[in-house]
């Protein structure tokens, strides 16, 4: 039997908090109903997190993960508004294609939609955790981190949609939008 590493597990339970917490939005988009915050929804959590293979004793911690992302959405009037079912053009896991820069590209967008004002949002969930300080630190190298995934997904959805537009991630965890900047030009660049 092989032995693994705690750290190899965190990395497992941040997928799967992570995918639990994605198909959750994509369901409350769907059908503006919030999750109910009772002992089934926790147990279906938890049954989605062993199916994606977290280990026994660490479901407990990941349907709380889970709880705890889900719950602070909840009472965000920010949260709301991205995950509002009456935006125009709205799509949660939204999947595409297109050929940028010669290569045939395939991106799903978490959450996007059209506001009042005509600018087309892209959004992409991030179910980080952060420990301890320098919260604004924290948020800021995510968004560099993840500063290519963005600009693919605004360059494939221009193609698309050639409207403003408004990209960047939402952390459920900490309530924070950090909004990414793409640059300005035609579709593919």
């Amino acid at each position: 039997e092989t032995v693994r590493p705690d750290f190899d597990w965190a990395g497992l339970e941040a997928v799967a908090v992570g995918t639990v917490v994605h198909a959750e939005l994509e369901r409350i988009a769907r059908t503006g109903r919030p999750p109910a915050w009772d002992a089934p929804q926790l147990a279906c959590w938890r049954d989605g997190l062993a199916r994606l293979g977290l280990p026994a004793p660490r479901l407990d911690g990941a349907a709380a993960r889970v709880e705890l992302a889900l719950g602070t959405m909840a009472s965000s009037e920010f949260a709301a508004r991205l995950l509002d079912p009456t935006h125009q053009d709205a799509a949660s896991e939204l999947a595409l294609t297109a050929r940028l820069d010669g290569e045939l590209v395939s991106v799903k967008i978490d959450r996007t939609f059209v506001d009042g004002d005509g600018v087309r949002w892209i959004v992409d969930w991030k179910v980080s955790a952060h420990e301890g300080g320098a919260m604004d630190e924290f948020l800021a190298s995510e968004l560099e981190r993840y500063a290519d995934q963005l600009r693919r997904y605004a360059r494939v959805m221009r193609l698309y949609d050639g409207r403003p537009q408004k990209v960047g991630l939402y952390f459920p965890l900490q309530d924070a939008w950090r909004e990414w900047r793409p640059p300005a030009g035609p579709a593919g660049s």
